[in-house]
């Protein structure tokens, strides 16, 4: 299973923001979205994408 945050183009404005985990069953590819980030700042978006990945926010 992973986690991780997705941009899904959107044709009338802005792109939609997405956490969604994924795993496979068989052959096929499942997603499940974990949370709509679409309506949050882009720092806190960021921020997300940083824990989710694993990396350093620089906060001890």
């Amino acid at each position: 299973m992973a986690v991780g945050i997705e941009f899904i183009p959107n044709k009338r404005g802005r792109n939609t923001v997405l956490m969604r985990r994924s795993w496979r069953e068989g052959k096929r590819v499942r997603k499940e979205t974990l949370l709509n980030l679409t309506d949050f700042p882009a720092a806190v978006i960021q921020g997300f994408d940083d824990v989710v990945r694993g990396l350093s926010t620089g906060h001890s």
